[in-house]
């Protein structure tokens, strides 16, 4: 139990070179052993502190409880059964209510449900000793060693969880100058992929069209933010419009800011009117996400996946029946001439930094190249090109340990693969990283 405890979690890359069973096993171990010392000291702790657990309920369990049932309170086979049927009831209820209680949890927490396991043994010693009548023990036994597994199963899975805003935006209002999309077909793609990554349903925000509001997003970010605990994989994915504008700090290199379009965010810059107060500024995404990364601490993770563009025209092209996300429009007064900012230091430009959570986000295309749609003609349906290529990318990669660089370089070729036939349309995904050595994990399988 302990043994397998060490690995159920870690997806080992399929080896192509032959060689003995012994040399294989080796190094696997080592390639595990590396993932975990050095990229996970946390989840190491915690799987050690399981696999001791579990040992010692088994020993104490499996092997002592026969003994107590049998010989201590000279009580049939047929009680046995019982109480071993209490040992399987036990996991089904942590399990259960593991969906219910744990929505806050974390590493720091996870010792109470650890506690309540070790306390939960003092009623059956207690029984023993005071030499109540066997039925009555039996029952004290019975009771104890249920609501034991039910709390040594919380213990198990509360240590980290999985986390997820998901923003589609398809349908703007009329007027606002934005063409429809089709990011609600992208919602479903990741919907699927997170539940097979460990998403529970609980965990996963969705926030579609008028949902999807500026003060609607920030309300969400707020909300992860307030949720997300040490360890956490916290997952962010918009789908909607991009633009750039006038930049607001003198922090950027061109002079504009990068932003995406929420459900109420207008096309054009109206002076004294709309000056872009409801367009989501690339500045302000990386606060939250530096706040997120500073709440998931090293050992969490946070991914970004921008199928958005600013770039384009932001309206769908008649002539070759496509769709496009983003526009070339900049969002500025008439008269703004772009220069490079004078506090280029302000930047949020990621990097690794000691207690924060690594990261990694991927956006759609260069900023030269246009975010077209893809047309899946097998389901006669529109999809963000990033996000379908993604979600290819992320299955195939399930099962083996990739680094950042490496599903990169993977998603890359994905995006290639399916515009092969379409040889005007270049779009490169582009990826940007606290290091491009750390694993990529989408999330902590169940």
């Amino acid at each position: 139990s302990a043994v397998m405890e060490l690995f159920l979690r870690i997806p080992f890359q399929r080896r192509t070179l032959a060689g003995p069973p012994l040399v294989a096993l080796w190094r696997d171990l080592r390639d595990a052993g590396r993932f975990l010392t050095r990229e996970q000291p946390g989840l190491l702790r915690v799987l050690a502190l399981v696999a001791m657990l579990n040992l010692f309920l088994s020993a104490l369990l499996v092997v002592g409880l026969p003994y107590l049932v049998k010989i201590s309170l000279g009580l049939s086979s047929l009680h046995y059964s019982f109480a071993e049927a209490a040992l399987s009831l036990g996991s089904i209820v942590g399990g259960l209510l593991s969906g219910l209680v744990l929505r806050g949890a974390d590493i720091r927490r996870a010792w109470r449900f650890l506690l309540g396991t070790s306390l939960l043994l003092l009623p059956m010693a207690l029984a023993l000793a005071l030499g109540i009548p066997s039925l009555s023990a039996y029952g004290v036994i019975l009771v104890s060693v249920l609501l034991g597994m039910a709390c040594a199963m919380l213990f198990t899975v509360s240590a980290q969880t999985n986390r997820a805003l998901l923003v589609n935006i398809s349908h703007y209002p009329d007027g606002n100058g934005w063409e429809n999309i089709h990011a609600d077909n992208d919602a479903r793609l990741m919907h699927s992929l997170l539940a097979a990554c460990g998403y529970q349903e609980t965990g996963i925000t969705t926030l579609t069209d008028a949902q999807a509001t500026k003060r609607g997003i920030i309300r969400a970010l707020q909300n992860l933010c307030n949720s997300t605990q040490a360890g956490d994989h916290v997952h962010l994915h918009f789908s909607c419009h991009g633009q750039q504008m006038m930049d607001d700090n003198g922090d950027e290199e061109d002079g504009l800011d990068e932003a995406l379009i929420p459900y109420d965010a207008l096309f054009w810059y109206e002076p004294g009117e709309y000056e872009g107060e409801n367009h989501l500024r690339d500045d302000e995404l990386g606060e939250w996400m530096r706040r997120l990364r500073r709440k998931a601490e090293a050992e969490g993770h946070v991914t970004v996946v921008l199928d958005a563009c600013h770039s384009g025209t932001g309206n769908r092209l008649p002539e070759a029946d496509d769709y496009v996300r983003g526009t070339g429009y900049i969002f500025a007064p008439d008269d703004y001439v772009p220069t490079a900012g004078k506090h280029q230091e302000l930047s949020l430009h990621l990097k690794q930094e000691a207690g924060l959570a690594p990261t990694v986000v991927f956006s759609a295309c260069l900023a030269d190249e246009i975010n077209f749609e893809y047309f899946d003609t097998r389901q006669s349906r529109y999809y963000g090109l990033l996000t379908y290529a993604f979600c290819e990318a992320a299955r195939e990669a399930k099962n083996t340990l990739l680094n950042v660089d490496r599903f990169t370089l993977l998603l890359k070729q994905k995006m290639q693969a399916l515009t092969a036939n379409k040889k005007k349309r270049k779009q490169t995904p582009y990826m940007e990283c606290t290091n491009p050595q750390d694993s990529f994990r989408l999330g902590l399988k169940p």
